[in-house]
């Protein structure tokens, strides 16, 4: 299948970009990666439609702060509520880096979009990023009125490994006895631990992410190693 042509020159501009120096602190790896999306699909996407409003809260996270940025349609709630989770491996990537997407679903689908900025690894271990994530659902729950969300249309959603986040969460919520959920939406969701789909295989150079890159680990203590450095 020939690559769209709207993608072909984001795809020239970050198969330019040196590859990480795999020995750099996380800190700098995320920057590179911060980089090359701004650098890429950022510089692609057009605006986003415009909303009502869109407002950052600090909301309390199993002992610490992180931040929810809410996009309100125009128009009368209660709307539908939708938590959403980024993408960026676990390990970069910021709420105004996705505002596009949630400003695009906000006035789509007439939802109230309630996007998660969970702490990334590895400086915070899981499961830290899903148990962050949850709390965002949580505190959307909690503060309906406020946000004026109906509380009987909650729905998770994220992009890659925002995806795998929102699958986790939604199995969070059944096991934990809510918040009651009604949709979850999975784009391009992370969810084969041994990468070896075929598509993965077929599209594993050229396309940004490469099957090595993306290999799991193999290596005996694969559980209890600590890859912060890899």
């Amino acid at each position: 299948m020939p690559v769209d042509p709207l993608l072909q020159p984001v795809l020239a501009m970050m198969n330019a970009m040196p590859a990480p120096d795999p020995s750099l602190a996380p800190a700098a790896r995320r920057a590179l990666g911060e980089q090359g999306l701004h650098q890429s699909i950022l510089m692609a996407a057009e605006p986003g439609p415009d909303v009502a409003s869109i407002v950052d809260h600090q909301i309390p996270a199993n002992g610490a702060e992180i931040r929810v940025r809410v996009y309100t349609p125009p128009g009368d709630g209660p709307f539908p509520g939708y938590v959403y989770f980024h993408g960026g491996g676990w390990f970069f990537g910021r709420v105004e880096d996705f505002d596009t997407p949630c400003q695009e679903f906000a006035v789509g689908a007439k939802c109230v979009v309630a996007s998660v900025e969970f702490r990334l690894a590895p400086e915070r271990k899981f499961p830290v990023q899903v148990e962050d994530c949850y709390a965002g659902l949580r505190w959307v729950a909690d503060h309906t009125d406020d946000l004026a969300v109906d509380p009987g249309r909650l729905a998770v959603g994220g992009a890659s490994a925002g995806a795998n986040l929102a699958a986790a969460v939604a199995l969070m919520a059944r096991d934990r006895g809510g918040p009651q959920l009604v949709l979850q939406v999975l784009e391009v969701p992370i969810t084969d631990l041994a990468g070896a789909l075929p598509s993965m295989l077929e599209n594993g150079e050229g396309y940004v992410l490469t099957a090595a890159e993306t290999a799991p680990c193999t290596c005996p203590d694969f559980c209890e190693r600590d890859h912060e450095n890899d």
